[in-house]
Formats: structure tokens, C-alpha cells, sequence
């Protein structure tokens, strides 16, 4: 296949997965949006990536045949690196019972490594371009489709005006561009422990200020208690830590 068909599927490929991601989004956003225009929304999303599903469809048995074509050419390729490698082995072997010199087998070497080199790279783009058609073949899709929610009679008497819709589509529209843009990164491993260990400190604090510390001898008493219950001083509120 010509780069320029890889590039046009590409771009529909890339197209298909924004619009999915952005459907996704817009039925996390359905229960605080008007029924009417999230469902205006949806139906063109949905709308536009049926018409993408279609024409992938359609270049599926062309995409098919590439795909056969590549095969073959991978094989030829690996034919001729092979004979190439049993070139060099043949060369090096000549070499090392003196037919060739050392310069002559150097040369030669060279240049059937660059040879070998050039085959492999051309074996590794159509293992790529194989990968890519492969997945377009074996991609299964399920188009969801929305429950319809029956309206309402007061539904009906209030539907929302022309320009309320569109005023809303924008919004929605601000929101899921905003939020390509921006994801607030995970917190990592080392924030967490960090914030365990706040807290449990702050815990401890908190039941250390609610103790009655004797003058006397330092026993931590419950906050209710009258007598320390290591030596049996009396507590008096002063005693109580804040």
C-alpha cells in the first residue's frame, strides 16, 4: 500500500478514537445535562463515528489484499538476507583458509554487512505497516447505543429554546476540549505515604490533648478521671494538657 493510503487510514483511525473518547466523556456528563441536548450531542457524535466505521469497512478487502502483498515481500526479503549471509560466511571462510586476502575479504565484508543491514530495515517497516493493517482486520466494533428515556408531559412543556441549546453545546463542547488538554496527574506512591503519616499523627495529637497528665509522677489518666490511677494524687483541671 501506498504511504499515502497508510496515512489516510491513519487519520481516519486517529479520528475514531477522539470521537469515542469524547463519547465517553459525554455520558459521564449526561446527568447534569438537559435530556434533549445530550441527546442532540450524542447523536452526532454517534452519527459521525458510524460513518467512520463505515468506510473502514469498506477498505477492509483492500486493506486485505496489502496484506497479502506485504507477506510475499517479507518472505523475498528474507530469502535474499539469507543468501547474503551465506555469501559473507562463504567469503570469511575463503579468507581464513588463505584463497582471499585480508584486505580483499575486508571490502567484501563490508559491503555485504551493508547489504544485510538495508534488507533487515526493509523487513522491519513492512512488519510495521503488517501490524498496523492487522488491527484495522481484527478490530470488532460495538456502536452503543442509548436507551431513549421517555418525556415527560412537563418535559415537553418546557423544552429548551434554540439558543438554550446552543448555549449548552458550547459549554459541553468547552468541557470535553478543556479536558483533553488538562489531567491532573496521579498522585505517586511516596504522596500517599506522606499523607498517612499526617494523618496519623494528628490522630495521636488529638488523643494525647484528651489525657490528664498526674503532676505527680506523669501517668497519662482518661479525661474523666479524679485520682491518677498509678500513684492516686488527685487531678485537678489544671493538670489537664490543651
Amino acid at each position: 500500500m501506498e504511504s499515502a493510503e497508510l496515512n489516510e487510514l491513519r487519520k481516519l483511525l486517529e479520528e475514531k478514537k477522539e470521537i469515542k473518547m469524547r463519547l465517553d466523556k459525554l455520558r459521564a456528563l449526561k446527568d447534569k445535562t438537559k435530556p434533549a441536548v445530550y441527546k442532540k450531542v450524542y447523536d452526532d457524535y454517534n452519527s459521525r463515528l458510524e460513518k467512520l466505521n463505515s468506510i473502514i469497512e469498506q477498505k477492509k478487502e483492500i486493506i486485505r489484499k496489502f496484506y497479502t502483498q506485504y507477506e510475499k515481500a517479507k518472505i523475498q526479503y528474507l530469502k535474499e538476507k539469507s543468501l547474503h549471509e551465506e555469501e559473507l560466511e562463504e567469503a570469511k571462510l575463503r579468507y581464513m583458509v588463505g584463497e582471499y586476502e585480508e584486505g580483499v575479504f575486508r571490502a567484501l565484508e563490508k559491503d555485504k554487512k551493508i547489504e544485510i543491514e538495508e534488507i533487515k530495515e526493509k523487513i522491519r517497516e513492512i512488519e510495521e505497516k503488517m501490524r498496523f493493517l492487522k488491527e484495522i482486520l481484527e478490530e470488532k466494533e460495538e456502536i452503543k447505543k442509548e436507551v431513549e428515556i421517555p418525556v415527560t408531559k412537563l418535559e415537553k412543556e418546557t423544552q429548551p429554546s434554540e439558543e438554550e441549546i446552543v448555549e449548552e453545546l458550547e459549554e459541553i463542547e468547552s468541557f470535553l476540549e478543556e479536558s483533553f488538554k488538562s489531567t491532573s496527574p496521579p498522585k505517586k506512591r511516596e504522596e500517599f505515604l506522606v499523607e498517612e503519616k499526617f494523618m496519623d499523627e494528628l490522630g495521636k495529637g488529638e488523643e494525647r490533648k484528651k489525657t490528664i497528665i498526674c503532676p505527680k509522677c506523669g501517668h497519662e489518666n482518661p479525661p474523666d478521671s479524679y485520682f491518677c490511677e498509678e500513684c492516686g494524687t488527685e487531678l485537678i483541671p489544671e493538670d489537664i494538657e490543651i
